[in-house]
């Protein structure tokens, strides 16, 4: 909620901040772009932030002895929550916030170098990495959010790794060309073995059941989508498809079998970029 008050000099009407009012005994204002006043504590912004303009910067009138504001780009919803990050307690919750919201926020604690600030943002843009990949991935690699982008990898993979190369911070860069393999050479097996199954495969889906080879495309082009089913395979090849058929596991499969077997062992053997990246790390040290 925001109070009205008069600004005599401007003539203009301003809302004030509930939060951040005058009786909060805040000593520095600001002015949202939206017209909203903030009375924020210096000692607040010193403590909790490297990048806002302080009270050294605002002067004093010699007709009304009033402190004059200082101008932000930022509307006032995003400065009520970023200045929330800028005091002793607890900080905002922001699962309320839609993508647009929080990347406005994100952007401003970036901005203003609002240590607290900057570590929520990256955590919860986690919530938008399928949704809003590209976007996620310039923001993380704009602000050095290494942790955000080792949390991108999984969906990114098959991205063309000379698009992503010259973005990437170095050491991601190594860790990543490293995923990147593993994962391409781990697929390779598997399109290979899609590519010979169909000579291989005599089952007969009349019955009701799939043939392997049918379910082993099916599960490529869903990898091929959402790279991050790859772990998942085990579980998904043996899934019903679109149709409600499920592949044929009678004793004439029992190649296809132990080969599902033989792709699940190798996938699970494949390390995480996480863990890439600290090995990387313990070799350098």
């Amino acid at each position: 909620m925001m109070a009205t008050v008069n600004n005599s000099t401007s003539a203009i009407q301003q809302q004030l901040s509930t939060l951040f009012s005058p009786e909060s005994g805040g000593d520095i204002v600001f002015h949202s772009s939206d017209n909203v006043l903030f009375y924020v504590h210096q000692k607040h912004i010193e403590a909790y932030a490297e990048g806002f303009p302080l009270a050294k910067h605002t002067t004093t009138s010699s007709t009304n002895s009033e402190t004059e504001t200082i101008s932000l780009t930022e509307t006032s919803s995003t400065l009520e929550l970023l200045f929330q990050f800028m005091r002793p307690q607890n900080p905002p919750e922001l699962d309320g916030l839609n993508f647009a919201q929080l990347m406005e926020l994100a952007n401003a604690s970036e901005k203003y170098v609002a240590y607290f600030a900057r570590g929520y943002c990256a955590f919860y843009m986690k919530e938008y990495i399928s949704t809003n990949t590209r976007a996620v991935f310039d923001y993380a690699v704009e602000h050095g959010h290494k942790n955000l982008l080792y949390d991108l990898a999984p969906l990114m993979v098959l991205e063309p790794l000379e698009e992503l190369a010259f973005r990437l911070p170095h050491d991601v860069l190594v860790a990543w060309s490293i995923y990147h393999s593993n994962f391409i050479q781990t697929l390779s097996q598997f399109i290979t073995i899609c590519r010979i199954a169909p000579k291989h495969s005599t089952v007969d889906s009349g019955s009701g059941t799939l043939p392997w080879h049918v379910r082993m495309h099916e599960v490529k082009e869903e990898i091929v989508l959402d790279p991050r089913k790859l772990s998942q395979f085990g579980t998904l090849i043996l899934q019903p498809n679109a149709d409600r058929k499920k592949v044929c596991e009678c004793d004439l499969c029992k190649d296809f079998k132990l080969w599902r077997l033989t792709m699940c062992n190798l996938i699970k053997k494949m390390p995480d970029i996480k863990t890439i990246a600290r090995n990387g790390r313990t070799q350098t040290q």
